[in-house]
């Protein structure tokens, strides 16, 4: 629960601008003001909430302790927590939390429809606003709390022998509301005695819808995240799916994706290395086959016939004269 402050010197300017459209009826002593006129209607407007508002823990938790009043939220003039509602409320006076609605709008998160209104719309203040015949109209309490009779307000009671709260104590300074120990809330222990009672009130949030405002709230609740139960139940559940996914391996889509894509990639390998190849081969000079070995032995030289018949007709021809008989000459060498 966020410290926050509140004048209780603000003017209602949206009931004095409506005062010139207005009509009133007596009814013992209480004198009801009827507001007919569409713009004055308008001007109690604090604006759309199609998106789903989603208040603190803390609005409800930690509660406040005023006067001997025990209260969520707001109360009356007292001490507002701005989180607890939507954030159009923040600067607004007392008088202002007497008569007012939301439109188009619908119920915060952890809040449910506590009653519905037809024809008129009032609030805490003797005047009520003309609803038009296509305007459903409706107050939204907290969880556990239940509309009272009175405007727009929210109780709950607090039905167990001992009940231990958690409470903020704010004090008026200057007309203004100050709470020094929001952060730091006190704790204090209610005991039911007999038949006494203790209620928890609060101002509830009354919204003002028409049919064609309904596909408004379904985009913006697809847009929008709200912390609910629910939202948190659905959480929690997605994340257990995911962890059974994680524990029994790949998905399907996954072991698929990899039986396809496995093979394909070896097929495309083997085409580019094939190509690689052919290319490289078309370019290279195949290399002629050398003989075996054993055809390139050594072969032995021939003799040079020729050149020996020559030489012996030479020296035929010194040894040998035409003119003489053929008959060798025969040669003796002289003894030294």
């Amino acid at each position: 629960m966020a410290a926050t402050t509140h004048s209780s010197s603000a003017s209602a300017s949206a009931t004095t601008s409506a005062s010139s459209t207005t009509s009133t009826s007596s009814q013992s002593s209480t004198i009801t003001t009827y507001i007919t006129d569409q713009s004055s209607i308008a001007a109690f407007n604090r604006g759309p909430v199609t998106a789903t508002f989603t208040p603190p823990a803390s609005c409800l938790s930690t509660l406040t302790l005023q006067t001997g009043q025990i209260y969520f939220g707001h109360q009356g003039a007292g001490y507002l927590d701005t989180a607890c509602y939507p954030a159009s409320t923040s600067s607004l006076g007392p008088h202002a939390w007497d008569v007012y609605y939301y439109s188009p709008a619908q119920c915060p998160s952890g809040f449910s429809q506590a009653t519905s209104v037809t024809n008129s719309y009032f609030g805490r203040a003797a005047t009520q606003l003309t609803l038009g015949a296509d305007t459903t109209a409706m107050v939204c309490c907290p969880s556990g709390y239940h509309y009272r009779a009175d405007g727009h307000a929210c109780q709950s009671s607090i039905l167990s022998t001992t009940t231990k709260i958690l409470y903020i104590d704010p004090v008026l300074n200057n007309n203004v509301w100050y709470s020094t120990d929001a952060n730091t809330p006190s704790t204090t222990t209610i005991t039911r005695t007999g038949t006494s009672t203790y209620w928890v009130l609060g101002d509830g949030i009354p919204v003002w819808w028409q049919s064609s405002d309904l596909k408004a709230f379904a985009a913006a609740t697809q847009t929008s995240s709200p912390i609910s139960a629910n939202t948190q139940t659905t959480s929690t559940q997605s994340q257990t799916q995911t962890g059974t996914s994680k524990s029994s391996g790949l998905t399907s889509g996954a072991k698929i994706g990899i039986g396809i894509g496995i093979p394909l990639a070896v097929i495309a390998i083997g085409l580019v290395g094939f190509f690689l190849y052919f290319r490289r081969r078309q370019r290279t000079p195949v290399a002629q086959e050398e003989p075996p070995e054993y055809l390139t032995e050594a072969k032995p030289e021939l003799q040079d016939t020729s050149r020996d018949a020559a030489q012996e007709q030479a020296q035929s021809h010194e040894m040998y004269s035409d003119n003489e008989p053929h008959n060798p000459v025969r040669h003796h060498e002289l003894p030294s």
